[in-house]
């Protein structure tokens, strides 16, 4: 293999980590706003609940 190709590849491959990282981001950023989502509609629950005692 030339050294161009070889250089190309690394590059590609920095690449695709890079995205693989993005992408991991953006799954992990979606859990962790639903999850916030919820417990913040079970704190509206709680809160409900004590004002009416």
């Amino acid at each position: 293999m030339k050294n161009k190709d070889k250089n190309k590849n690394n590059k590609n491959n920095k690449n695709n980590d890079v995205i693989e990282k993005k992408v991991n981001t953006m799954e992990k950023g979606k859990d962790y706003f639903e999850e916030v989502e919820n417990n913040s509609e079970s704190n509206i629950e709680n809160t409900e609940n004590q004002n009416d005692k």
